[in-house]
């Protein structure tokens, strides 16, 4: 097994760890662990295709690997922020949607022989939702520790930079970010799909791909 594809298998088999720790909020780690692991694996996300590059491994399966550990893995953390409140269900719709359409559009594509591996801006939206997701966390961590230590909570009160509370600050820095996810995920989906619109036509003769499309690709020989 190259070294990409079991990053990319390292990223599935974590999904569950960090829905775990998500899910144990209880347990005062619990937050701060998934964050941590969260940050690991979207590290990896980095890494796997840097690897394929510089080994020569580029193969469709390890594409597939690849983008199956991403939907999965962000698909899982994203159903657990929804049940913990700490993201809102609509916005988690509309990520959720994206990736779904996006991996229907690339497994018809697959059936018609060609991959589409990730664009500029899907990559910028996987680095930014690692990010966003990554500070909603830590930031949940924080609010339930000062929501539930009196300490720590009239210290948040009393902490502040001039006028205005660290922790509002923290917390108002957070959806910044998040908006400008969705709204990334939003626009590099389109761009999928716009790319991807002539693989629709009833006739194969028909068919012209846009001229400056970069993303559709006919697969190798490599397996």
């Amino acid at each position: 097994m190259s070294v990409a594809n079991a990053l990319s298998w390292s990223r599935i088999f974590a999904t569950p760890l960090v829905m775990f720790l998500l899910w144990a909020d209880g347990w005062s780690p619990g937050y701060i662990l998934a964050a941590i692991v969260f940050a690991v694996a979207e590290i990896t996300d980095l890494l796997d295709g840097y690897f394929a590059r510089r080994q020569n491994t580029v193969s469709n399966l390890g594409i597939f690997l690849d983008l199956t550990a991403d939907k999965l893995f962000t698909a899982g953390v994203l159903v657990m922020m929804a049940e913990k409140q700490i993201l809102s269900a609509w916005l988690i719709a509309i990520i959720l949607g994206r990736e779904f359409l996006i991996t229907g559009v690339r497994t018809y594509a697959a059936a018609e022989g060609v991959v589409i591996p990730a664009g500029k801006w899907g990559k910028r939206k996987t680095a930014l939702t690692a990010i966003s997701l990554t500070w909603l966390i830590v930031w949940a961590d924080a609010g339930l520790k000062v929501r539930t230590n009196g300490l720590l909570y009239e210290a948040a009160q009393n902490w502040k930079i001039g006028e205005v509370k660290f922790f509002d600050l923290f917390l108002n820095l957070s959806w910044p970010l998040v908006y400008l996810m969705v709204v990334i995920t939003v626009y590099s989906g389109y761009l999928y799909l716009r790319d991807a619109a002539y693989l629709f036509v009833d006739d194969p003769n028909k068919r012209e791909p846009r001229p400056n499309s970069s993303k559709l690709k006919v697969p190798s020989s490599k397996s």
